[in-house]
C-alpha cells in the first residue's frame, strides 16, 4: 500500500524523508508477557524505516501492547494514527509524546546519525560498556503464569548465575509474599526487586513485602494517583520506591522530587518521546539527586538498540532490565543482541542503532505494509 508525504519535514530537519516505511510485525515470545494490565503471548509491533534523500535508512520501533495502560496507546491506534496523520502532521509533531511519534523521531535520529557515521551511544553521550542487569520474572498464577515457586526459584537462580545483577518479581495482590520470601531466601533481598504495574490499591496492602528489605519495589499504584496522594501512600513503606509508569514526561521527574513520591524513576525511551527525551530526563533525575535505570518493553532489535544506548548514560544508578534477544525470541529482526562472557550487555557501537534490520526477517513476520512517499 503507497501513499504520499505532503511536503512536511522531519524532526531537526528541514529535509522530508524519500519515503517511510512502515511495518507491522509478529513475533512469537518463549514466554508469554504478564503484568497486571495483561498477558502478551506475542509482540504485535510497528517498525519504522525511514528512508532519507541521501539513500541511508534509519530504524525506529513502535513497542506497543494489545491494551492501554501501559503505554499510551494499543498497537492498532498506533498503526492507524501513523498510517492517517503522517501525512500532514506526524513528522512535524515533535512536541508529541506518543509511543508512535517517538518511534518516528528515533527512526529519523537514526537516519541522521547513520549519514554522519556518529554512534547513538556516542550521540546521546553514553560509554561502551557492559551493563548491569536484572531479569524479570513472573511471580507463580500471576496473569497466566503457572509456574510453581520452585520453578521460579530455578529461574532466579539462573538468572544470577548468568551474571544477573538483580531478580525483578512481577507481583500483584496475592501472587506476592510466599514466592518474594522463598526467593528472598534463596538469593537474598539485596538481590530482589518486585513490579507492581500498578496493581495495588493501599499502602496497607504491602505490609508483608515491605517488611523484605527490597532493593526496590516498582510502581505499587496506579499512575492516575495524584502526586500528594501517592507521596502520602509510599510514605509508610521502607522500601525505597521506583516509579515506571507514572513517567512520560519531564515534568514528571520534577513533580517525584518535589512531592517525594519515589526515590528512583524508570525511563522507558518509547513512552516519554524518544531515546533523545530519555536522556533529557535522565540527566534531570541526576540532577535532582533521584536514582533512575532505563526500563525495557519486550523490545525487538531495533528498540532494543536504541534503549540499550540510553542505559549507556553513566548517571543511571541501578542495573538496566534489558536482556538478551535470545531470551524473548527464537529469531530477532538482526543479529541477536547477546551477553558477554561476564553475563552483561552492551549497546551497540556502529553508526547510529548499531545494527542491520534483515527485511527478509520483517517481511517473513509482516502483518501489514505500508509506503508513504514524499512525491
Amino acid at each position: 500500500m503507497v501513499s504520499k508525504l505532503a511536503g512536511v519535514t522531519g524532526p531537526q530537519s528541514e529535509s522530508p524523508p524519500e519515503s517511510v516505511d512502515l511495518w507491522r510485525v509478529v513475533f512469537t515470545l518463549k514466554r508469554s508477557h504478564g503484568a497486571s494490565y495483561g498477558t502478551e503471548p506475542t509482540r504485535d509491533v510497528i517498525l519504522i524505516q525511514w528512508n532519507s534523500a541521501d539513500g541511508v535508512t534509519g530504524w525506529g520501533e513502535c513497542p506497543t501492547f494489545s491494551k492501554t495502560g501501559y503505554v499510551t496507546e494499543t498497537t492498532d491506534e498506533a498503526w492507524s494514527e501513523l498510517s492517517a496523520s503522517l501525512v500532514s502532521t506526524m513528522l512535524t509533531t515533535t512536541g508529541s509524546s506518543t509511543t508512535a511519534t517517538a518511534a518516528l523521531r528515533d527512526a529519523h535520529i537514526d537516519s541522521v546519525l547513520r549519514s554522519g557515521g556518529i554512534s547513538l551511544v556516542d550521540h546521546l553521550g553514553g560509554r561502551r560498556r557492559a551493563l548491569q542487569r536484572s531479569v524479570v520474572i513472573a511471580s507463580p498464577t500471576h496473569n497466566g503464569d503457572t509456574a510453581s515457586i520452585n520453578e521460579v526459584i530455578s529461574r532466579a537462580r539462573r538468572a544470577i548465575d548468568s551474571g544477573a545483577e538483580i531478580v525483578k518479581l512481577k507481583i500483584g495482590p496475592g501472587a506476592d509474599i510466599d514466592v518474594l520470601d522463598a526467593l528472598a531466601e534463596s538469593i537474598g533481598s539485596h538481590r530482589l526487586a518486585a513490579d507492581a504495574n500498578g496493581a495495588y490499591e493501599t499502602c496497607s496492602q504491602l505490609a508483608e513485602v515491605d517488611r523484605i528489605g527490597m532493593r526496590y519495589l516498582e510502581q505499587p499504584f496506579a499512575a492516575g494517583i495524584g502526586w500528594r496522594e501517592l507521596a502520602r501512600e509510599v510514605a509508610g513503606l521502607e522500601t525505597p520506591v521506583a516509579l515506571d509508569e507514572s513517567i512520560r514526561k519531564l515534568d514528571d521527574v520534577d513533580q517525584v522530587s518535589a512531592s517525594g513520591a519515589a526515590k528512583i524513576v524508570s525511563i522507558k525511551p518509547a513512552r516519554v518521546g524518544g531515546v533523545e527525551s530519555a536522556a533529557e530526563l535522565i540527566r534531570r533525575a541526576h540532577e535532582l539527586g533521584l536514582g533512575a535505570f532505563v526500563g525495557g518493553m519486550v523490545e525487538l532489535a531495533v528498540g532494543r538498540a536504541a534503549t540499550l544506548a540510553v542505559a549507556s548514560i553513566s548517571t543511571l544508578t541501578h542495573p538496566t532490565d534489558l536482556g538478551p534477544s535470545s531470551a524473548y525470541f527464537d529469531r530477532d529482526v538482526s543479529a541477536g543482541l547477546e551477553l558477554d562472557d561476564t553475563g552483561g550487555i552492551t549497546a551497540p557501537s556502529g553508526p547510529g542503532l548499531g545494527i542491520e534490520p534483515d527485511i527478509a526477517v520483517i517481511q517473513k513476520h509482516a502483518v501489514d505494509h505500508l509506503t508513504i512517499r514524499s512525491t
